[in-house]
């Protein structure tokens, strides 16, 4: 999918809605809490984005949006699990996109991740 380019939250926001695996998950977005996790490097070595979407049922859906930048398609893969480890932020929180809502906690666990896969 050839997408617009994303600058803001709200534009990441409005490419994971339209995304959305189930009714119950584009209800979510309306009225549940949207946390964005910043950038990743997918296991293909695409750059792109995580976005949780969480409902007041607490079912949540983890969406990452990967980036092909030689042509600029989009691909949406449904995930299980955050890969802290490819996260390519900073906890100082200057890049809102790449850092996420919550870069110091982002850092945290790519530290404990990246720890964990050492041992």
């Amino acid at each position: 999918m050839r997408a617009r380019p994303v600058r803001t939250r709200a534009d990441l926001i409005a490419l994971a809605a339209q995304h959305a695996p189930s009714r119950a998950c584009e209800r979510a977005v309306r009225e549940g809490l949207i946390t964005t996790h910043g950038g990743f490097t997918s296991s293909e070595g695409l750059p792109g984005w995580i976005v949780e979407i969480k409902s007041k049922r607490d079912r949540r859906w983890l969406i990452a949006i990967w980036c092909d930048e030689k042509t600029y398609q989009f691909y949406v893969e449904y995930l299980n699990a955050i890969p802290w480890a490819m996260w390519q932020g900073d906890s100082n929180g200057e890049r809102p996109l790449i850092d996420g809502d919550n870069p110091r906690e982002a850092a945290f666990n790519r530290m404990k991740a990246r720890r964990h896969a050492s041992t």
